[in-house]
């Protein structure tokens, strides 16, 4: 099991990830034979066996693009488990100030950030401003940088924003959370995540930082569209609890006794199931179990 600071390393093998307190990886060559591979502390350091190559990662560091509602507080998370190393913001005094509460680099733009670190996260607030940063950040993008992005966007976005940091060398995944500013602050965020599973193992462990539950959803932009639902779900339980009410109050009812009465119901049941569905804490599974 991987620890959220990732104070081991990690072996990244066919999908698998392995960790030991000695710090070795068991590797299986063509003829099944199997090597022992012992890791030395560097970041990152690719071996071939002839037939696979594996990455070895020691702690990892992190930059945050995005400073709202949403970011700081995932911000302040990462560096709870000691992985935040640079954030940047469009209003500099805002990263000004959560760089010195939290004993981080703030960059001085986003390329910059980029070249300070092995992952970038990015939550910004619509496709233009997500396109705009990663234009911004590409200078800087190292090959095999990790870019994630927690925005609500298109999936054409998303797509968009794999092909130009792959350009670069850099893997991207799409991930945008649920769970609202409480479940930033708390670290029990929902993600669900688009992109290269395999690589997806190797950043988890940052992602575990932010969140109670990590879903790959398939490739480059399941995860946006996966929000999609989220996002049309929620937009129709809003809708029918309007209706509803609208309704009661053209009947002349008293609201605090109806809110009262059908909260205790199955109206009430209902649109808490609905709504942990939607926030991710209800598993819809168990219903088709």
């Amino acid at each position: 099991m991987l620890n959220r600071g990732i104070d081991l390393g990690h072996c990244f093998l066919d999908g698998q990830v392995a960790t030991d307190n000695s710090i070795n990886c068991m590797v299986n060559s063509s003829d099944a034979a199997i090597n022992r591979l012992n890791v030395n502390d560097d970041f990152n350091r690719t071996a071939n066996d002839g037939m696979e190559e594996i990455k070895v990662l020691k702690k990892m560091k992190v930059g945050f693009i995005c400073l709202g509602a949403m970011g700081a507080p995932m911000a302040r998370n990462l560096a709870k488990a000691g992985l935040l190393t640079s954030v940047w913001n469009r209003t500099a005094s805002v990263a000004a100030a959560l760089s010195a509460e939290l004993g981080v680099a703030g960059a001085v733009s986003p390329a910059e950030l980029a070249e300070q670190v092995d992952v970038i996260l990015t939550c910004l607030s619509a496709d233009p401003d997500v396109l705009h940063v990663v234009d911004a950040l590409s200078p800087g993008l190292k090959p095999g940088t990790f870019v994630i992005d927690h925005s609500t966007v298109s999936a054409d976005t998303a797509r968009t924003v794999a092909m130009r940091v792959g350009l670069r060398g850099a893997n991207f995944f799409d991930a945008p959370v649920s769970g609202g500013v409480e479940g930033a602050k708390q670290g029990t965020l929902a993600i669900m995540v688009g992109g290269d599973a395999e690589k997806l193992a190797v950043v988890r462990p940052v992602l575990e930082a932010l969140a109670s539950r990590i879903v790959h959803m398939g490739g480059v932009g399941a995860g946006q569209a996966t929000k999609a639902v989220n996002q049309i779900m929620c937009a129709g339980i809003n809708q029918a609890v309007t209706e509803a009410l609208a309704f009661g109050a053209a009947q002349g009812l008293d609201m605090d006794k109806v809110i009262e009465v059908v909260s205790q119901g199955a109206a009430g049941y209902y649109r808490d199931q609905t709504w942990m569905l939607a926030m991710g804490v209800l598993d819809l599974r168990a219903f088709f179990a």
